[in-house]
């Protein structure tokens, strides 16, 4: 306070191409691209805090700084694929527009960043683009996936195997053979042509669905950023998404060998990022979602209206709501359907304690895992969980607490050493879903988009009937 630091012509800074910045934009300020009075037309009026954040958001993602708090928001896989798309833009419209393509990127996550720690963007929005992201996640690791890996090809089948050798017994039989010989390569030819002409087909029809998916997602992003920022950057993001989800730009990184290498980082990026969600669900070849049901094959029903989609088909989902409505319990929202509905979530922190649920999720998981681990997996809840100054500490009653305190020492400790706990907390979530939750707002509309619409509803009747007559015709000829 009260200093200045000044740096001189000739000290150094070590630079990469990213970190190059226009001296004119830091010396040269423009209030102006701060105080938002370039959008006029924004819906409503901003803060000047607020304004400023998001107008130095925009300085320090130019730069290492920026990369940094990206890398902190987006992990490093998505730094890399953002990385791996500039080098891949360069290579087609040059690397000044490609920086500025980055640029533009690493600008829209910090400020959706600042925009979500202001509560501007809810996790209500957050929560209605997940699957799009998803889908589109995975329409990419499905396209980038090489074709040894996509056909379950192994580095075996590669070998080429023994030719058989033709007999010289006759001139008919050698005139047999070659003609034979000629027959099949004329054939195999033929097969070769079909199949590039097979793939050529299904790389234009994955390019089609990319663009889609991009599209839905662009639309998406712009509605829920629109009022916040001002036209010029909304522009911006429609030209980023112009370019980077159109066909051209899709087609070069599929089907050129001059973007193999950046194909193939994408690849590698996006397996990690989508691998849980690809072990959590299963797919058929063409990426359709199939029913988490054991035994069934059907495609689940998906996300429409006011519905918000299901892991299940329409037929086993309408089951698990018709279970519900009977008897609609506290286990449905802390190991159900309902789990993953943040209002629920929210609602726990404000009137029960910020990390009960999680608390308790991870009490409920220590009781079934394995001796080798008990004492590591204890050790972190009591630390996290249970530990007075911690930043995720949740209040209990001190007897019980005691109680823990003694038996976590104990080596292996017992599988039932949070029992107690588990059971004071469930009781008190319980008493919170019982008098407040189920007559609240919330829990109707989560009703509202738990129920299948009427055109769902007609789908599980038709899979229930086919189903049925499936199991009838099993039955007699059995």
């Amino acid at each position: 306070q009260g200093q200045t630091t000044t740096m001189s012509k000739s000290d150094k800074v070590d630079l990469s191409d990213d970190d190059i910045v226009d001296e004119k934009q830091l010396t040269k300020l423009n209030l102006n691209d701060f105080l938002g009075e370039d959008a006029p037309d924004k819906k409503e009026k901003q803060g000047f805090m607020l304004r400023f954040k998001k107008f130095w958001g925009t300085k320090t993602a130019h730069n290492a700084v920026g990369r940094k708090i990206v890398s902190n928001f987006l992990g490093d896989e998505g730094n890399l694929i953002i990385h791996t798309i500039k080098q891949a833009a360069g290579k087609d419209v040059g690397m000044d527009k490609a920086r500025k393509m980055k640029q533009t990127i690493l600008s829209l996550a910090i400020k959706a960043k600042i925009l979500q720690d202001e509560r501007l963007i809810t996790k209500k929005d957050v929560w209605l683009l997940t699957d799009p992201i998803n889908a589109l996640a995975l329409r990419l690791y499905e396209c980038f996936k090489p074709p040894a890996i996509e056909q379950g090809k192994n580095d075996d089948d590669d070998i080429k195997k023994p030719v058989p050798k033709l007999s010289t017994t006759s001139s008919s039989s050698s005139s047999s053979s070659s003609s034979s010989s000629s027959s099949s390569s004329s054939s195999s030819s033929s097969n070769d042509k079909n199949k590039c002409e097979d793939s050529k087909e299904n790389d234009s029809s994955n390019v089609e669905l990319l663009v889609i998916e991009f599209g839905k997602l662009r639309d998406l992003l712009i509605n829920l950023l629109k009022p916040h920022i001002s036209n010029k950057n909304v522009l911006k993001i429609q030209d980023l998404f112009d370019y980077l989800g159109a066909s051209h730009f899709f087609n070069l990184l599929l089907n050129s060998p001059a973007y193999s290498e950046n194909k193939y980082v994408c690849y590698t990026s996006l397996r990690k990022m989508v691998g849980a969600y690809l072990r959590e669900r299963r797919f058929d070849k063409s990426l359709h979602q199939l029913c988490c049901e054991v035994g069934c094959d059907e495609y689940v029903a998906e996300r429409y209206q006011t519905f918000s989609g299901s892991s299940r088909c329409a037929y086993h989902h309408q089951i698990h709501v018709t279970q519900f409505l009977a008897t609609p319990s506290l286990d449905h929202f802390l190991n159900g359907d309902g789990k993953e509905y943040w209002p629920f979530q929210e609602a726990l922190k404000k009137n029960i304690a910020r990390f009960a649920r999680k608390a308790y999720v991870s009490m409920v998981a220590y009781k079934s895992a394995a001796v080798s681990v008990r004492t590591v997996f204890a050790d972190e809840i009591f630390k996290k969980y249970l530990t007075k100054g911690s930043d995720h500490f949740v209040p209990c009653p001190d007897d019980l607490m005691a109680a823990v305190d003694a038996d976590v020492k104990i080596r292996p400790p017992p599988p039932t050493i949070f029992d107690s706990l588990v059971a004071h907390l469930y009781s008190r979530m319980n008493e919170y879903y019982t008098k407040t939750w189920k007559t609240s707002p919330e829990f109707t509309e989560y009703l509202a988009s738990y129920q299948l619409p009427a055109v769902c509803t007609k789908e599980g009747e038709i899979i229930r009937n086919r189903k049925e007559s499936q199991a009838k015709l099993k039955n007699e000829k059995d």
